[in-house]
């Protein structure tokens, strides 16, 4: 496939395993997704999760889109991180060094209890309401969590001691706690219930004592909890086609949001979004043809005043750009030359029609900064002032400004006059800077300008 936006709509592709009962192969209880956030400018390559999926005797690395079945089990390492959705858009996010087992998901189906097993490590779960005969269970080493319908976290580990602590942490709703031998306990939206079990080993349980430890979650707490995980989603499944929307709620505060359509096996659209509040600061949205190749792609960012936006083929396409705060607008067109990963977008000013020359270029460094360059040429002129703006991924930046002819460069900029004329930086940033979506890579490359500007 090759980009990751394509292994998204994977949503149906079968998978390489030969072990598989056939009682399970027919139907997939549920689906991949890759619940972590890419920056937009990244490289986009085949990401890898760091989870993996075993069924049978088998074990490989599990890709998004792929199906999961009923006694499949799934896993993450140290730096893993995968989530799975159902049939009836309940969720599970694996946090790091996690394994999840799938007993049984026959639901909705058929309206009977689903039960799956956290062997270790710590998974988020959000379950959509249920009938009482078809209830969520969740196993531990310490004890089943029945759920009716909520979201929460559970994390199970195995402790120095070789004793065992099982944690519930409910940001919406309510679950049943039931440790083996002790009264069943309900644990409630904004409450945290820490088991711990005295005994060596829980299989063999034979009433060993009990500490339950019950407290109430920030909503800091609350937030961590929720962050990176899946906790809004939808699936569409009619006929042969299969649709899903994910919700998820970034560390900073931003929201990120992804629509995948998929026919009979291929790829159909796939729009994605950002939102701070109410502003949309990036939206992606893919078409693609029956063959999985890339159809037409729109693009649209914004920074502060400042947005552009993109719609183009893989050969080239149109841009749009408005500065709010000097009103400015402006459209024109690109070209994809190769993959050198260098963009420029020349557009005129559509405001006063007066046919300024604005050239836009930016690229990303082997280190993660982007160096986004700025042009502009009043009607007819031979010179022109570009500004340079390179921000590190720390959060940190630096601005400058200088004079320039008409000569372009091969990297797409022009040949400046003198030097700079400021210079202005700003530290590192507390935080790292907003999460961005992916897009295919589509590089594109600028060369000189057949037509330059004569006097």
């Amino acid at each position: 496939m090759g980009h990751r936006l394509k292994l998204l709509l994977m949503l149906v592709a079968p998978l390489a395993l030969a072990a598989v009962a056939s009682d399970l192969s027919a139907v997939p209880v549920g689906y991949f997704i890759d619940n972590r956030i890419i920056n937009p400018d990244a490289e986009l390559t085949e990401q890898d999760t760091g989870a993996f999926l075993t069924r049978g005797e088998q074990r490989i690395a599990a890709v998004e889109g792929m199906p999961v079945f009923a006694g499949d089990v799934v896993s993450t390492d140290a730096d893993g991180s995968i989530g799975i959705v159902f049939r009836d858009s309940s969720a599970v996010t694996l946090r790091s060094q996690t394994v999840v087992k799938i007993e049984d998901y026959a639901y909705p189906a058929r309206k009977v209890p689903t039960h799956l097993i956290v062997e270790s490590g710590k998974a988020f779960f959000s379950v959509n309401p249920r009938p009482a005969e078809a209830h969520f269970f969740v196993s531990t080493r310490g004890g089943p969590v029945e759920v009716k319908g909520t979201k929460f976290e559970i994390l199970s580990v195995m402790n120095s001691d070789k004793t065992f602590t099982t944690s519930v942490a409910v940001t919406d709703g309510t679950v049943t706690l039931a440790p083996h031998g002790t009264t069943a306990v309900d644990v409630k939206t904004g409450t945290s219930l820490t088991m711990l079990i005295h005994s060596t080993s829980v299989a063999g349980y034979s009433g060993a004592s009990v500490d339950l430890q019950k407290g109430n979650l920030s909503s800091d707490q609350i937030k961590a909890l929720k962050a990176m995980a899946l906790s809004d989603i939808m699936v569409s499944l009619k006929g042969e086609s299969v649709a899903i929307t994910t919700i998820v709620h970034n560390p900073d505060g931003t929201i990120s949001s992804q629509k995948l359509t998929e026919i009979s096996g291929h790829s159909v659209k796939s729009q994605s979004s950002i939102k701070n509040g109410k502003l949309t600061i990036a939206k992606v949205s893919v078409q693609y043809d029956s063959a999985d190749n890339i159809k037409s792609l729109s693009v649209t960012r914004v920074d502060g005043t400042q947005s552009l936006s993109d719609k183009y083929t893989t050969k080239g396409g149109k841009a749009t750009f408005k500065d709010k705060a000097t009103k400015a607008s402006y459209s024109g067109n690109f070209r994809v030359v190769n993959d050198s990963g260098i963009k420029e977008i020349q557009i005129s000013d559509m405001l006063n029609k007066a046919k300024n020359r604005l050239v836009m270029v930016w690229w990303k460094g082997p280190d993660g900064s982007v160096t986004q360059v700025t042009t502009k040429f009043d009607p007819g002129a031979t010179e022109g002032a570009q500004t340079w703006k390179i921000t590190n991924y720390d959060g940190s930046t630096k601005t400058y400004s200088e004079k320039c002819t008409t000569v372009q460069r091969t990297n797409g900029t022009f040949e400046a006059i003198g030097a700079p004329t400021f210079t202005t930086t700003t530290p590192k940033s507390d935080s790292p800077p907003p999460p961005g979506i992916s897009a295919p890579g589509v590089n594109i490359e600028v060369v000189p300008d057949p037509q330059p500007i004569s006097p």
